[in-house]
């Protein structure tokens, strides 16, 4: 193994400390782990509340903004050409795998391993070990050839991107209506919990682009570990290490400080669990399967629930396919498979 020559260190650990202080700022305001493919499934799912779809759609206009307003901070990208089955396979099993293992790299990762919770850790180690062997499997020559394709799927025009992702949300709605499953959503947020869901997912967005999570290929260039031509990319640990760093430090304290949310004035010491207590010792199957497929999805792509939405905004074609694939997998665990 040797490391990449270019790689981005600075880059993915200056966009963890903004992706950190933005899960610290949410849990703050609102006693809310910031678990991105939860947040999403609320979405689809029949017990979401009002404020997940305003949170989903900042982190999807962080994308838009920085894409016209700033493009700047857009790096040169650049997208592993998979094929449209590849990309529809890979949202299915992020989304299904997230639901059925209760997170991912955020919920999981930047917030579960803060609050050193077993349960996290376990699925961490899980979808990073899974994610690895598929991405050094799948940059197998052989394989290679079979998954990607010498014409990448484009979109034309940036509204058509849009279309999938509006009919799997419009058909949520329609099932979850006619199926008489809706709950969650009869419920009304204040306008404030709104307001700190958007600006904390606008201030997430911009951590994510600004530390390179929206580059598939590095994003994949840091799981397949044994690459003998490009090497190893660590750039990505940045990231998690980053947010790690801050969350770790906020959440005990936010705990012990005894202070209440800002928003709704609850108290954050019974909001916020540490260590091995409660939910955070449950490790069992469906855990592990569901961030075993969780890293498979990953490794075959290179994109997970929030760069997922953050993309979609930049104008991604993957994106435009792999969002509503993801979301069919949430609705899928929802109501049909284990």
């Amino acid at each position: 193994m040797h490391i990449a020559s270019n790689t981005a260190l600075e880059n993915a650990i200056v966009g963890g400390l903004i992706v950190g202080t933005s899960s610290a700022a949410f849990m703050y305001l609102n006693g809310r782990i910031t678990g991105l493919s939860g947040i999403a499934r609320g979405m689809v799912g029949p017990d979401g509340e009002d404020w997940q779809y305003t949170y989903s759609f900042g982190l999807f206009s962080s994308g838009v903004l920085v894409k016209y307003l700033f493009p700047q901070l857009i790096t040169a990208s650049s997208t592993v050409p998979q094929s449209i089955p590849v990309i529809v396979t890979a949202g299915l099993l992020v989304g299904y795998g997230t639901r059925l293992g209760s997170g991912c790299t955020s919920g999981h990762g930047l917030c579960g391993l803060s609050r050193f919770s077993p349960r996290s850790l376990a699925a961490v180690l899980t979808f990073m070990a899974s994610g690895a062997v598929t991405a050094t499997i799948a940059h197998q020559p052989d394989v290679s050839a079979l998954l990607t394709t010498p014409t990448p799927y484009v979109v034309d025009s940036f509204l058509k991107a849009l279309i999938p992702t509006a009919a799997v949300l419009g058909l949520s709605a329609v099932y979850n209506n006619t199926a008489g499953k809706v709950k969650g959503k009869n419920t009304r947020s204040c306008l404030y919990t709104h307001a700190s869901a958007l600006g904390c997912s606008l201030l997430f967005g911009l951590g994510l682009i600004v530390g390179q999570m929206v580059d598939t290929k590095r994003v994949v260039g840091f799981l397949d570990f044994l690459n003998p031509v490009n090497g190893w990319d660590p750039s990505l640990a940045g990231v998690m290490g980053g947010g790690v760093l801050v969350t770790a430090l906020t959440f005990p304290y936010l705990k012990h400080a005894e202070v209440n949310t800002a928003v709704c004035k609850r108290p954050l010491k019974s909001l916020i669990n540490l260590g091995p207590q409660g939910p955070n010792i449950n490790i069992d199957t469906k855990l592990i399967v569901g961030a075993s497929l969780f890293g498979v999805g990953w490794g075959l792509l290179g994109i997970c629930p929030g760069p997922g939405l953050v993309s979609l905004g930049l104008g991604s074609a993957a994106a435009s396919l792999f969002v509503p694939s993801m979301l069919l997998g949430m609705m899928i665990r929802s109501d049909y498979l284990w």
